[in-house]
């Protein structure tokens, strides 16, 4: 696949999304733990929680610059993007607003459907 879009290579945008999705994916570098008190930057380890906001936020974010940059994604695989970013920018509104292991597992396994589409379609 050698396409471009809005002038650069499928391959190197696909690449660079890949890595960056791999470390939010590393289960070396984050955790799954849902601490019973709200998250403050002075916590431990306050970076390296999935349950904060930010590891979806940083999701969506690489989610939103594929679908930008890349007009080749299937229509399926571009769905199910649209779908994640949905369900990542409802998560304040919810009452509880509080990240659930449900939230982080439907995390993990979008990442792990988009690194799998990402190393077969490169």
């Amino acid at each position: 696949m050698s396409t471009e879009t809005q002038g650069y290579p499928v391959e190197l945008i696909r690449k660079q999304v890949l890595e960056n999705i791999l470390e939010l994916r590393d289960d070396r570098k984050w955790t799954d733990d849902i601490p019973s008190e709200i998250l403050k930057p002075d916590h431990p380890n306050y970076y390296n929680y999935r349950c904060r906001g930010a590891w979806f936020s940083s999701i969506a974010s690489e989610i939103v610059s594929l679908l930008r940059r890349d007009q080749t994604l299937s229509t399926e695989i571009r769905s199910e993007c649209e779908n994640f970013i949905e369900f990542v920018q409802a998560m304040p509104k919810r009452d509880p607003d509080r990240t659930t292991d449900d939230d982080i597992e439907k995390g993990k396994l979008f990442l792990d459907h988009i690194i799998n589409y990402l190393k077969t379609n490169s």
